[in-house]
């Protein structure tokens, strides 16, 4: 471990913080030689970067720079590949979301909420965008009001989430062994909390046809 007012070690190089490709693809390397890497952080104790073998970097940066493009095509890809899962997601759990334009908007805006860490299905990833996104667009404009308690006002905006998605078609499903049926917007935390979790769970979302 190194800060960032320590010297470079000699035959080393700094990579910051921010090509990944490059950055696994050195630490890989230098690792498959026995080389040892070195993680900077900076006063704070926030990871900028990581000191490598510049042997390692150099043959790294040009095998990179020939499969630049390659990369490039195979990420819009993957991009393209996503946005058309997450649409069909939306649409089998919002049945009734308005097509075209309104339903590649909410696949916009649930590709920037993407998460791939977090443990959900992609049934569930489509669900808490999507309520997410009713949040953004629909009740942005409930204000606090002086008068009114903040749980009341928490209230109004949950009880507007829950009309619009049920506008939208979704319909809850039930748990097992469950004494109510969540709302839209109490699922909705609930899978937030559990996707930062580990998996290896039944998904509490169903695909419907």
């Amino acid at each position: 471990m190194a800060s960032m007012t320590d010297p470079t070690p000699d035959g080393y190089t700094f990579i910051p913080k921010g090509d990944q490709a490059i950055t696994s693809m050195c630490r890989y390397k230098t690792f498959a030689q026995g080389g040892a890497v070195y993680i900077v952080h900076d006063k704070n104790g926030k990871r900028t970067g990581i000191h490598v073998p510049t042997v390692v970097h150099d043959r790294v940066r040009k095998v990179a720079e020939k499969t630049k493009m390659a990369r490039m095509l195979a990420a819009i890809e993957k991009k393209k590949k996503l946005k058309t899962q997450l649409c069909q997601a939306i649409r089998s759990q919002f049945p009734r979301l308005p097509k075209s334009k309104l339903l590649r908007t909410v696949a916009d805006y649930a590709m920037k909420d993407y998460n791939p860490t977090h443990k959900l299905t992609m049934a569930e990833k489509a669900f808490t965008s999507t309520i997410s996104y009713i949040r953004y667009r629909y009740t942005h404009d409930m204000n606090v009001e002086r008068d009114i308690p903040l749980d009341e006002c928490l209230r109004r905006v949950s009880d507007a989430v829950d009309e619009k998605a049920l506008e939208w078609g979704w319909g809850p499903e039930p748990e097992p062994n469950a004494a109510f049926l969540p709302t839209a917007t109490e699922l909705e935390q609930k899978l937030r909390r559990i996707g930062k979790r580990s998996g290896g769970r039944p998904s509490l979302l169903k695909e419907k046809a």
